[in-house]
């Protein structure tokens, strides 16, 4: 052995033969219950950062614990296209150069990511090797790999058949500089210091705006969307504003009038306790919208320019017309009073541009049914949390839930599976099917709640709402709102005939549950004249969803499709990633039952000898993830393998620990704060990085990261080198091994004891995710018990110590491999007493 460990030489000896041996790759036994993990996939523009190191550390432990013990171990790798992000790195790049997607165009765009990620994507995966995680490369998965974008594809599909994936005018998420949409977990929320403006409505009087009776006043952090407002509103129980309920008020600036109205969703203690309601550019004002009816003003477009509904301010940037609207409304002394105030603003999470609200047609996934299956698993006990409390994040999403939408403005991603006949964005109405064949009778009106937006003369798509099949055109001729109060009771637009307006209205609230209806709720009467689709010319506007690009349209056989131009949020498809990486839906990764060695991918087909990689280790055994992501990916996972499996992907989650800077500040590269795990694993070796991360685990969730406990793992690991030269060697020579140790003296039945103390010590802190008690029990044991004190013993009886040292030694060496796997594979292989090829596949101690 050499004087002095080096870790840089032992680590690259190892990994190569490791890998090389095919050790990583799991035995697949049927007789046996496997141990299954899959990465969590790092983003493939990502590098390995402290969090991913402490995680990664942590599954390697458990399945190098599960291998020991002669389970069948897969730990899957792979890593995720990473939408957004990926195409921001590369945007960057472009810009260096002067260009932009859009000046080198979609196709083109596309090729330089690809060439990008075939240059730098393994970046990431080598790092994870160097750390000697002992996953299972063979079975390395990419999510846009072409076998998982097959997976992808027939996801989206399934919820389309279901009626559960709509499309739809919603407001959103938007970053203007990405031009795309984003969901709620996608945003980052920063506390800015601003001011709150309390700006004065003037009541009219007698439908005049030019005579008014005083002002309402409302306060805002947001005075440019005011050009978008459609009505003030107060809390019914207010009694400040109980007699203005119902009347009007001159909107600043725009000279046209709005009503005031009441809503349960007001906060009496906000400002004056009335709001400003912008439907177009406000979740809660969306909501509140809907329920009212209200119009919906777009001000602000896609860029994050006033629109020309916002009349002079138009084509001004947002933050402009802010400046532009607070000075006009000063000159006509409509500022009440400004406050300053501090707001939680949503960022972009990857360009950390403001996010703009905005109404947008975007791709939806019903949530109601897969949230409360994702719930009832956990309730049930089908998936544990741990820590335990964790549950409390992963419920409060659930029960809170809105539709997902999972459209994305990207170019980089999985393409919807969707084709249109004709233009992609006629505007389209469903019908039942009972009223389908009304409209084929000669039916030429309809009534609804909803908005369409329609004017005379627009071109409709009439389709049947069950099978969203196009039966024809309808050309607008009438379209009226008014009150369901106002409609007719006696004509057949209705499902049927109705003696009362009582007898209307829990009709449409059958039909639109969601809504609020009695006789003021606002209605609109359509008129129409049908076209059968037969009769219907360039294309029928049918919608159709497929994997491969279809021929023609199945309704009207038109050739000429449009491809919808989105792409899917990378989370829809990272959703799928513990069963779709296994074969899903195919099941088609078949590998042979087994002899030594490991399995190999195989194109053959399935027989009685093979296994499916998803029969088998699926549902996987444990997910260890960061706390950030149990709604955007954990709770994903489970409605999704709940949906597409019947069974929960995995049965426990572990969240482990943040790691924070020692000021208990979140790392960070661009503040400086941020420290590269592979500085440390260059200066200290990779054991030494993943001890010490290991070692400061306590109960808490955040770690407050110091390189002192890296230092001391180093050390440690010097101590372990020299006490085995020590054991291994006497005067300069190995030792002569006595045939028989003196097992009876007081010291060699102290130290075996002490060992069997700490493997169970050791075992149960494992089985219970406590992985900083198991350090310190393996530090505790060796140093002070072993080294400090039997070592010491044991010299002047060397020769009788000698076999209870080896034994100690081997028996330690294997307890400590799936902490330190390098430095115990190099200093096992060097005892007299082992057996095996490799400490891997060695027993784990009992």
């Amino acid at each position: 052995m050499e004087k002095v460990y080096q870790p840089k030489e032992v680590e690259s000896k190892w990994s190569k033969i490791w890998q090389k041996e095919g050790y990583f790759a799991p035995k697949l036994d049927q007789k046996k219950k496997p141990f299954t993990i899959v990465i969590p996939p790092p983003n493939v523009t990502g590098s390995l950062h402290m969090g991913h190191a402490l995680n990664n550390t942590i599954q390697d432990i458990l399945i190098r614990q599960k291998r020991m013990e002669g389970v069948p171990t897969l730990w899957l790798p792979g890593v995720d296209h990473a939408g957004i992000a990926t195409q921001v790195v590369v945007e960057k790049e472009l810009a260096k150069e002067g260009k932009t997607r859009f000046s080198l165009g979609k196709e083109n765009f596309v090729e330089k990511i690809w060439a990008w990620y075939k240059k730098h994507g393994q970046v990431i995966t080598n790092q994870l090797k160097r750390l000697g995680c002992s996953l299972d490369w063979t079975r390395e998965r990419f999510t846009m790999d072409k076998k998982y974008e097959k997976a992808v594809e027939e996801a989206f599909l399934h919820y389309y058949k279901k009626g559960w994936i709509y499309q739809g005018e919603r407001l959103v998420n938007w970053c203007p500089r990405c031009l795309t949409s984003l969901s709620d977990l996608e945003l980052e929320h920063k506390e800015i210091k601003g001011r709150l403006w309390y700006i004065k409505y003037p009541l009219t009087k007698n439908g005049s705006q030019k005579a008014t009776q005083g002002y309402i006043v409302v306060a805002t952090t947001r005075p440019e969307t005011v050009l978008g407002d459609t009505a003030v509103a107060v809390n019914p129980e207010d009694s400040r504003y109980k007699d203005l309920v119902g009347k009007k008020v001159s909107l600043p600036l725009m000279n046209r009038e709005i009503q005031i109205i009441a809503d349960r969703r007001v906060d009496q203690k906000f400002g004056t306790g009335a709001v400003k309601v912008t439907p177009a550019h406000d979740q809660v004002d969306f909501e509140i919208g809907e329920n009212h009816q209200l119009e919906k003003i777009s001000v602000i477009d896609e860029k994050g320019e006033m629109t020309k509904e916002a009349g002079v301010y138009a084509g001004l940037d947002r933050f402009k017309a802010r400046a532009k609207v607070l000075e006009d409304l000063e000159n006509l002394n409509l500022i009440d009073k400004i406050e300053l105030y501090q707001s939680s603003i949503p960022h972009c999470y990857r360009c950390q541009t403001v996010i703009e609200p905005l109404i947008s047609k975007q791709w939806f996934l019903k949530m109601a049914a897969l949230a409360k299956g994702a719930a009832d698993a956990v309730k049930e006990g089908k998936v544990k949390f741990i820590p335990k409390e964790k549950e409390k994040i992963y419920f409060n999403w659930l029960e809170n839930i809105r539709d997902w939408c999972v459209s994305r403005q990207i170019w980089w991603g999985h393409k919807i599976p969707i084709w249109y006949c004709g233009d992609p964005n006629m505007r389209r109405m469903g019908f039942a099917e009972p009223i389908v064949h009304q409209v084929f009778d000669g039916k030429t009106k309809t009534y609804r709640l909803r908005d369409h937006g329609f004017t005379v003369g627009d071109k409709v798509v009439f389709e049947r709402s069950a099978t969203r099949e196009v039966f024809g055109q309808g050309i607008m001729k009438q379209v009226t709102k008014t009150t369901v109060g106002e409609l007719p009771l006696d004509d057949k637009a209705h499902w049927s005939t109705y003696k009362t307006v009582e007898d209307l209205i829990e009709a449409f609230k059958q039909h639109n549950p969601e809504t609020e209806v009695h006789p003021e709720t606002p209605a609109f009467i359509y008129g129409y004249e049908f076209i059968p689709v037969e009769k219907v010319s360039l294309g029928c506007g049918q919608i159709i969803a497929y994997c491969e690009e279809p021929k023609r349209c199945p309704v009207c056989a038109n050739t000429k499709l449009t491809r919808d131009p989105d792409t899917l949020d990378t989370w829809f498809s990272s959703a799928l990633w513990p069963f779709a990486t296994l074969g899903w839906p195919n099941d088609s990764y078949q590998h042979p039952a087994s002899p030594a060695g490991g399995s190999a991918n195989s194109s053959q087909p399935a027989n009685k000898d093979k296994i499916s990689d998803l029969s088998y280790f699926y549902p996987t055994t444990v997910l260890s993830t960061a706390r950030d992501i149990i709604n955007l990916w954990v709770a994903r996972m489970i409605f999704s393998g709940l949906e597409f499996t019947g069974e929960v992907p995995f049965k426990e989650v572990y969240i482990h620990p943040t790691i924070l800077t020692l000021s208990g500040k979140r790392m960070s590269k661009s503040l400086g704060t941020g420290i590269d795990p592979m500085d440390l694993i260059e200066k200290y070796g990779a054991d030494a990085t993943r001890f010490g991360l290991m070692y400061i685990m306590g109960t808490s969730q955040d770690i407050r990261f110091t390189e002192d406990a890296i230092i001391a793992a180093r050390n440690f690991t010097n101590k372990i080198w020299n006490a085995t030269r020590f054991v291994l060697m006497k005067n300069g020579n190995v030792s002569d091994r006595p045939q028989r140790a003196n097992s009876n003296h007081p010291d060699d039945k102290w130290i075996l004891e002490e060992l069997d103390k700490t493997v169970k010590s050791v075992k149960n802190d494992l089985k219970n995710y406590r992985f900083g008690q198991a350090s310190h029990a393996l530090y505790d044991f060796f140093w002070k018990a072993f080294a400090d004190i039997y070592i010491e013993k044991s010299k002047p009886r060397r020769q009788d110590s000698q076999k209870t040292l080896e034994e100690v030694l081997e028996k330690f060496l294997r307890l400590l491999h799936p902490f330190m796997p390098y430095l115990t594979e190099e200093l096992w292989q060097s005892l007299p007493n082992k057996t095996g090829e490799t400490i891997m596949l060695s027993p784990y101690p009992e």
